[in-house]
């Protein structure tokens, strides 16, 4: 814009170094009509500011460095078209925290829609986070730049790479559906046992209804089932940086080799949890995990799960959070290796993201 207003600039002076130094009126007429000409086009980059929204479409999912189409849409209900906007995007990967900028340009005509299509190479499997932040409309001089600020976001799932575990059950991390011993802490998956009634709350499952209670207290009551201690795995997701930030590469490796443990164990049909730290509630969120079905499910909110600088670590959240002995084995998937250790009754162990994902084996 900087160089419009520099032509523009120039153009009135020529003219009137024509007018100064001639001896004809005519440059002087032009130059003013050229200033003139200004308000109507200021008049008409105004109304379309006004009337101008974004939307944002985009696929699902898409494979690693694989070309993703992004496609932006300006709607214009303003009276006057537009030959020159530009519509500014941020695209932030929620896993690795890469971020970068992309600008988009379009015409759009009066009363109607104009479309624009934008590309990426993903090069890290994440959940890719696009808004649009700024649409900014210009005047056919290139002089005004009226901006406007939006926030229309959409979401692209770049897929993981998942390879194969090689597990081996320990007798500790052996599912025992009989077990006596429930948690006094903590609900679970178990119809044998009550962990709590509790009034009914939007989201919560029909079939979890206590319908003779109801009846009584004339109020939905909502029956919580127990979880059996020590018959549950979980697989602890370090997302927590303590010291110093994490590359791209590393968060990636993380977060892969999370959803291929869980992968591996839906294969051996072993319910399990899967957890990570949420920064915005500040405390470790679980995910349970009955099989693919489930893992498909829950790939979202793993893939967003942006790495997080913390005083704590990813462990010492959990045992602030939960009593450790609600699981059987605790499989922390961290960059920083450390030794197996027991706490409680529960073995936590540290599992580093292997360099070669091939034969790669795991005891649990």
């Amino acid at each position: 814009m900087k160089r419009y207003r520099i032509l523009f600039c120039l153009w009135l002076a020529f003219l009137i170094g024509i007018w100064i130094f001639g001896s004809s009126n005519s440059a002087l007429y032009a130059a003013a009509a050229t200033l003139v000409c200004l308000i109507p086009e200021a008049i008409i980059a105004f109304s379309v500011r006004r009337n101008a929204a974004v939307s944002l479409s985009a696929p699902v999912s898409a494979a690693k460095a694989a070309d993703v189409s992004l496609t932006v849409t300006v709607h214009n209900a303003a009276m006057f078209g537009a030959s020159r906007v530009r519509v500014k995007l941020r695209l932030q990967n929620l896993l690795t925290g890469e971020s970068e900028n992309k600008t988009v340009w379009l015409a759009v005509d009066r009363r109607t829609k104009a479309d624009a299509l934008s590309s990426f190479v993903p090069s890290h499997c994440g959940k890719i986070s696009v808004t649009a932040e700024e649409l900014d409309v210009f005047d056919a001089f290139g002089f005004f730049c009226l901006k406007k600020p939006v926030s229309e976001n959409t979401a692209v799932l770049i897929l993981p790479q998942i390879y194969p575990i090689q597990i081996s059950i320990g007798q500790h991390s052996a599912q025992d559906p009989d077990s006596a011993e429930y948690s006094m802490l903590r609900a679970g998956n178990d119809p044998g046992e009550t962990f709590a009634l509790r009034e009914y709350r939007p989201g919560d499952r029909i079939r979890d209804i206590h319908w003779k209670l109801s009846e009584k207290t004339d109020r939905l009551t909502v029956r919580e089932y127990g979880l059996p201690v020590n018959n549950t795995i979980l697989i602890l997701y370090d997302n927590i940086c303590t010291d110093g930030g994490r590359t791209a590469d590393m968060c990636e490796n993380i977060g892969e080799s999370t959803i291929s443990f869980s992968a591996a164990l839906c294969e051996a049909k072993l319910p399990h949890d899967i957890g990570l730290y949420d920064a915005e509630k500040r405390s470790i969120v679980l995910i349970h995990i009955t099989g693919e079905d489930d893992l498909n499910a829950s790939l979202s909110n793993i893939l967003s799960a942006q790495p997080t600088a913390d005083s704590l670590t990813v462990t010492e959240h959990l045992c602030e959070q939960y009593d450790p002995s609600c699981f059987a084995h605790v499989l922390v998937v961290t960059d920083r290796g450390q030794d197996d250790r027991l706490i409680g009754n529960t073995v936590f162990s540290y599992l580093e993201p292997p360099k070669e994902k091939e034969n790669v084996y795991a005891e649990i």
